[in-house]
């Protein structure tokens, strides 16, 4: 389930969007996962609605390294594909084989 940012994270979080350049806000950043030191989030601009996934590391001087991806996904597209079975090889053969048999 998605969690907020820490009073630390939000302190330090930075960031505009891609496509309006209005600056996020911690409130729109929903925590995705914590792994190894790294944050990963999902963020939704609050003037264009445009959303982010974003990866975000504070390091111990307080230095903040973030690398974004921009995304259709919404927060519940997430949480839903996360407990999804992995696609497979042979899946991707047989959707291939339907889309070539449908031509």
């Amino acid at each position: 389930m998605a969690e907020e940012l820490s009073k630390h994270e939000a302190k330090h979080f930075l960031g505009h969007c891609h496509q309006c350049n209005a600056r996020y806000s911690p409130k729109q950043a929903k925590v995705i996962r914590r792994s190894n030191g790294v944050t990963y989030l999902h963020v939704d601009c609050a003037e264009c609605h445009a959303s982010i996934l974003l990866a975000m590391m504070v390091g111990s001087m307080g230095l903040v390294t973030t690398i974004g991806l921009p995304t259709d996904l919404e927060k519940g597209d997430l949480e839903r594909f996360a407990f999804s079975p992995t696609i497979t090889h042979d899946d991707v053969l047989a959707f291939h084989k339907t889309l070539e048999e449908e031509l």
